[in-house]
C-alpha cells in the first residue's frame, strides 16, 4: 500500500518524479543526455497531490511551489485522460517527458472536407451532409523519451 501515492510523503512523490526524470535522461550519446524531460503531467485527481505541503516545517510550502521554485518542469499539466477510469489500468499514472518537436509532434494531414454531393435526406427535411477529415494523431520520434510513471493514485479499484 505504500507504493501509492496516498500513502507517500511530499519527498517519496518527488523522488518517484526525480525517477522518471533520470530514467529519459539516462539515454545518453557519447556520454551526453539526448533528452530533456521538460514536462510533468498528471491526472486530474492527483494533481491536487502537488498542492500538499512539501515539509511539515513549512506548511505554505507545496510540492508544486518546490517543483517551480527549482524550474524543474517548463510545463506541468493536469489532464484525466491519465485517471484510471479513463486508461482501463487499474491505477492512475503521470507522465515525465521531453515535449520537443524533435520528439513528439501532432499531425494533422488534412482539413476537413465537406461533401453535398452526398447529402441524404433524412425524411424529416434534414439534410444530412458527410464530413470527412483525416487526422494523424500523436507521432513519437522517440519513445525513450517518453516515462510512465505507474500505481500513484489510491490503490482502490
Amino acid at each position: 500500500a505504500k507504493k501509492y501515492w496516498k500513502n507517500k510523503t511530499a519527498k517519496e512523490i518527488i523522488t518517484d518524479i526525480f525517477k522518471g526524470i533520470n530514467t529519459i535522461k539516462a539515454v545518453k550519446v557519447n556520454g551526453e543526455s539526448i533528452f530533456e524531460p521538460n514536462t510533468l503531467i498528471l491526472p486530474d485527481v492527483t494533481y491536487t497531490r502537488l498542492l500538499e505541503p512539501y515539509s511539515d516545517t513549512v506548511p505554505t510550502y507545496s510540492i508544486l511551489q518546490f517543483l517551480r521554485d527549482n524550474q524543474i518542469f517548463q510545463n506541468i499539466y493536469a489532464f484525466p485522460e491519465l485517471n484510471k477510469s479513463y486508461t482501463g489500468f487499474s491505477h492512475d499514472c503521470f507522465v515525465v517527458m521531453d515535449n520537443r518537436p524533435s520528439v513528439i509532434e501532432l499531425g494533422l494531414f488534412y482539413d476537413a472536407a465537406v461533401h453535398p454531393e452526398n447529402a441524404q435526406d433524412d425524411g424529416n427535411g434534414n439534410l444530412k451532409i458527410p464530413v470527412r477529415m483525416k487526422t494523424g494523431g500523436c507521432m513519437l520520434y522517440h519513445p525513450s523519451a517518453v516515462y510512465r510513471g505507474n500505481k500513484i493514485g489510491d490503490g482502490n479499484p
